[in-house]
């Protein structure tokens, strides 16, 4: 009983050594164990039905190599018409939206908050769609807190 418990340990020993330097071996090589898709990673979030289709933001996981300071992950507005094609509004001109709020829909508007990152600093906006679909110039906020304050004034409005 003891040889073979002494021969599993030597086994499991052998066994660790060999994915060890097996790992070392690829990091040297300047591959990875894990290998990243060349795409980003895409997932919609809270679809909200307005102005004859469907709104939502969607959220990328950038795999590419980043420059220092970026966030890999990154916000689109997005508008499904009715015939399922799909609207990406470039609602912020660099479009690196890094922080988002929830969609709201009050007094016949739907309204987002996002945070844009331009060189190590970010501001944060609120966009309006009118009913007919339209985005409005960016309104910029003065903080993160004054898009907090501005986003429960507008869900208080529209839980009444």
């Amino acid at each position: 009983m003891g040889q073979v418990a002494l021969g599993f340990r030597s086994l499991l020993f052998r066994a660790l050594v060999f994915f060890i330097m097996a790992a070392l071996l690829a990091w040297a090589l300047g591959g990875t164990l894990w290998p990243r898709p060349a795409e980003p990673v895409c997932r919609s979030l809270q679809l909200i039905p307005f102005a004859n289709g469907t709104w939502h933001w969607t959220a990328c996981m950038d795999t590419a190599p980043l420059k220092p300071g970026d966030s890999p992950l990154k916000y689109v507005l997005v508008e499904r018409g009715q015939s399922g094609n799909q609207i990406k509004w470039r609602t912020l001109e660099d479009e690196r939206i890094v922080e988002i709020l929830p969609l709201l829909t009050a007094n016949d508007q739907l309204v987002a908050f996002a945070s844009n990152q331009t060189s190590g600093t970010s501001a944060w906006y609120r966009i309006s769609i009118d009913s007919n679909g339209s985005v409005s110039k960016p309104e910029k906020l003065a903080d993160r807190l004054a898009a907090y304050q501005a986003w429960s004034a507008l869900a208080s409005l529209n839980n009444n």
